[in-house]
Formats: C-alpha cells, structure tokens, sequence
C-alpha cells in the first residue's frame, strides 16, 4: 500500500513540474491581457483553466486516496499484540530439535495424549477411553477329586471292626463369590470310597474270632467356604480357606459274606483347604486344591478323615 501512496504522489509532482515548464515557457507578454478578438490567445486560456481544474481534481483524487490509505494502515497497526506469544517465540530453544533430548517414552506420552480416539470422545462428552469390561466376581467352577480315607471303625457291642480305605473318588460344584482378596462360595459334593477290613469278635478266642469284611461308603454333603487370595502374578492367586456344612453318609458291608445293615446318618463335617488359581483366559479358570475334612461320627461308625485333590476348570463372570 505505501508503493501505491508513493507512486501517486510522484506521478503528481512530475505532472505539476511538467505544467510548470509549459507555464515558464510561455512569456509575460503572451499571458498580458489581450483583445478578445484574438482567437489563440482566447484557446490557450481555456486549455489552461481546464488544465488547472484536471490538476486539482487529481490533487483532491490523491489527497482522499492517501486518507484511505492511513485510515487502513492505521487500524492494521492498532491490531492487538500477544506479548506473550511474542516472548516465547524470540526466546532461544533449550536444545537443538535433533539433539535427541525427547526420548521414546515421552513421544509415546504425548502421542497417548493426544490420542485422536480420546478426542472424539471427548468431542461426545465423554472424558475418557471406555474402559476393559470388568468381571462381577461370580463363578462356577465344577470340579473332580482323588480321595482317600483313614480311621474308619465300626463300634458294636459284639463285634468291633477296622476299617481300610482304598483310594475314592468324589466331583461335584462350587458356586461363590469374590473380591480382590476374599471369596465365599458354596460347595456340593459326591463322595466314594471302597473299604475293606477285619472284624473280631468281642466274646471269641483272639486270633480265631477274625473275620474278613469288605464294604463300600458313599455320602453327599453341601460345604460353605470362606477364605484369602493372594495374587502371584497377574494371573495368578494362592488360596487358603476353611469351610463347614453337613455330609448324609452311607456306609454298607459284608461280615464273612454276611451283609451287615446299612448305616444312614447326615453329620456334622469340617474342612480346611489351600490351592492355586490360574486364569486362562478373561472368564475362564483352572483350579487345584487339597481339602482335609473331618468327617464327623456316626452311631455305629467312629469319625473319618478324608483327603481329596482336586482339579476344577469353570467359568467366572
């Protein structure tokens, strides 16, 4: 703009210049007032008046044109300065852009925080990625187990016999919940053993009174578990616990090829437990743990120890 303003300023004094020297060569005596009958003189007059009101149009043209022009420049100047910004940009990096200073980790964070997932969301009104979904802490885990059993006695006024326990079997559910650190579940179980033994009479010669006895015992029982985790690893968790419930248990033999009454009775039992969690994958699970419960006493039968190990493999909400 202010080449515009100086062009036109000089176009005008080259023009005022040039109209000088028209005026300089013409002499007094031909601007002297002459007859009016003098036909040149009469034209040069008239170019001359016409010639002064083109100048002053020309002059009044630049004059307004100049006022435009620092009218614009005058509200392009008053526009407002960020000082700060200013500051900052003439103010000297720190390190060089190459000198390798930003490390991997921060290109990371920042590439993390600008994330252009978060901001979409963040345009939504949402803060935030949506976050994994998060198991409740409910499961169920079936389960299957080797038992053996000791202490077996059958007590009789007449007759009194020790029980031998070969290695069982039992399976059975476990329905619970859980936290971080506790879990409380319930348990069904299906228990079974076979037993073998020998039976003396309790009036009979000893060492003739011996009598060989084979039998099998069978019980259902319903536990409630409480109890700790500890995690290992990400995935996974010690687990230590005790548990208490109630066990209908059958027992059945033969004395000498003699079947002997059945004994039926629901009783009072006991556990305690500890076992490894490993998560195989988000919802499934795969367990193993040793259980010692005390298997309570019977009217005909003394108490019974039972150890199980077992493996479970179910799925967790």
């Amino acid at each position: 703009m202010k080449i515009i303003r100086y062009s036109s300023v000089s176009f005008y004094f080259f023009f005022l210049s040039f109209t000088n020297a028209q005026f300089e060569e013409t002499s007094l005596d031909e601007l002297s007032p002459q007859p009016i009958n003098n036909p040149t003189l009469s034209a040069v007059k008239e170019q001359l008046f016409e010639h002064g009101q083109k100048i002053q149009n020309v002059r009044n043209s630049l004059i307004e044109l100049e006022k435009r022009l620092n009218f614009n420049s005058t509200t392009y100047r008053s526009l407002p300065v960020n000082d700060q910004l200013t500051k900052e940009m003439s103010e000297p990096l720190a390190y060089s852009i190459d000198s390798g200073i930003i490390q991997k980790s921060e290109v990371d964070e920042l590439s993390e925080e600008y994330d252009p997932k978060i901001v979409e969301k963040e345009k939504m009104g949402v803060p935030e990625l949506i976050p994994k979904k998060q198991r409740i802490g409910f499961y169920i885990l079936p389960f299957i187990a080797l038992q053996s059993s000791d202490g077996l006695d059958y007590m009789h006024t007449a007759l009194q016999s020790s029980m031998e326990h070969e290695i069982g079997f039992a399976s059975g559910w476990r329905v619970g919940a859980e936290t971080n650190l506790l879990f409380v579940e319930g348990e069904f179980s299906y228990n079974r053993n076979e037993l073998k033994g020998t039976a003396e009479l309790a009036n009979g010669v000893p060492g003739f009174s011996s009598l060989s006895s084979v039998g099998e015992s069978e019980s259902f029982g319903f536990m409630i578990n409480a109890g700790s985790k500890f995690s290992l690893n990400p995935n996974t968790q010690l687990v230590i616990g005790a548990g208490f419930g109630g066990m209908n248990q059958e027992i059945g033999f033969s004395l000498a090829g003699f079947p002997v009454p059945e004994s039926e009775q629901t009783i009072f039992t006991g556990q305690f437990l500890g076992g490894i969690n490993y998560q195989l994958a988000e919802n499934f699970r795969l367990g193993a743990r040793y259980r010692w419960m005390r298997v309570g006493k019977m009217d005909l039968f003394s108490h019974r120890s039972l150890h199980l190990a077992e493996l479970s493999l179910g799925y967790v909400f």
